[in-house]
């Protein structure tokens, strides 16, 4: 199996973390322990603490390796930089749908209070 010596890796709020493979632990079974450190002159805090956090170490096997599409970490920057997009057009699509669900029912409420005003005998609202 061939082994990356850099990566980059996708945090949960989409920022890209830069890293070099420092180590890999061949276990001799398929599964291996990458090691990893910030390949960044300047890591952010939020960078360091993401890495501690997440992006320290990581187990893999040959049936799933290191960067796949079911993992945060790319090979190439520009693969990062279409994860991290990706992800927040779902997040924006979602979002969208959430606005326009709450626009229908703004929409919704004064239709609403008139069948309502109407059922119970009341003046129009």
């Amino acid at each position: 199996m061939e082994h990356p010596t850099i990566c980059f890796a996708v945090t949960q709020h989409n920022e890209i973390i830069p890293l070099k493979v420092t180590k890999v632990k061949d276990y001799k079974d398929g599964c291996y322990r990458y090691t990893f450190e910030i390949n960044h002159s300047k890591p952010s805090r939020y960078m360091k603490n993401q890495y501690e956090a997440f992006f320290e170490d990581k187990f893999v096997s040959e049936e799933a390796p290191l960067c796949d599409e079911f993992t945060p970490f790319r090979l190439t920057l520009n693969e990062a930089i279409e994860l991290a997009k990706k992800e927040l057009k779902k997040k924006e699509a979602s979002l969208i749908s959430q606005l326009n669900e709450t626009r229908n029912r703004i929409n919704s409420v004064d239709t609403k209070a008139l069948e309502l005003a109407e059922a119970i005998g009341l003046s129009q609202p």
